[in-house]
């Protein structure tokens, strides 16, 4: 074996410090124990992630080999609008409206959570249909928030899958020709498939899956911590020492 020169040590201990601090800041690691969460009734799933699915090292393992390299992003904005018709969620969901609506207060500004936000944009290469799949996750408990995927064609018959695993969906057409939405819900969760027209009026799809109590929850934690911080200002013309 090596002998270590004293002159060594201190850099050792450095290595050694910096290498703990970086696990500590990993996403996995930046949140309360999840045995501590409460969990919920199972409503709906992607590849076994569902509303009690903690993020950790060996879950990015499992979905990066299924759904290959992925982008991770931290404190980011939350917008439950499904990218369709302007007031949709207000006339057929007010209780996602009324989400979307506190997560995105004041209005007219980029409003960032507390979360992190795993995207796959390379699924093809794994012989998926998948052109985009985003996994959204709260750093307050680890747990997911809203799941995302979007596909040109329904190569595995996904709608089919959808049907016979949660039931036949409800339907709300669209105004515009081409487009409508089929929706489940399951333990006030929502998973919606819909069909999106492209610029030549060809249809997409996409997969949106959103667990309302962890967002709720997430609102809940993050009003708590701004209370905190309010009351922990310290007063103008208070004396300090």
């Amino acid at each position: 074996m090596r002998n270590i020169s004293i002159h060594q040590i201190p850099f050792m201990l450095i290595s050694l410090v910096m290498a703990l601090l970086f696990l500590s800041c990993s996403p996995e690691n930046d949140s309360p124990d999840v045995d501590s969460i409460p969990q919920l009734p199972a409503s709906f799933s992607f590849f076994d992630v569902d509303v009690n699915t903690p993020l950790s090292r060996e879950l990015r393992k499992r979905l990066g080999d299924i759904l290959g390299d992925a982008a991770i992003s931290n404190q980011n904005i939350m917008d439950l609008s499904l990218n369709l018709e302007p007031d949709f969620l207000e006339s057929y969901f007010p209780r996602l409206d009324q989400l979307n609506r506190l997560l995105n207060s004041p209005p007219g500004e980029r409003v960032e959570h507390n979360t992190t936000k795993i995207t796959y944009r390379y699924a093809v290469k794994k012989n998926l249909p998948f052109t985009y799949v985003e996994l959204l996750f709260s750093k307050y408990t680890r747990m997911p928030l809203i799941i995302r995927v979007l596909f040109k064609t329904d190569t595995l018959n996904i709608q089919t899958s959808l049907e016979e695993k949660y039931g036949s969906p409800m339907e709300i057409p669209w105004k515009q020709e081409n487009g409508r939405s089929l929706f489940w819900k399951k333990n006030d969760d929502f998973l919606f498939y819909c069909f999106v027209p492209n610029q030549f009026g060809i249809p997409e799809y996409r997969v949106t899956i959103y667990f309302t109590h962890r967002i709720a929850s997430l609102l809940e934690m993050e009003g708590k911590i701004k209370k905190q911080d309010r009351n922990s200002t310290v007063e103008p013309g208070k004396a300090i020492f």
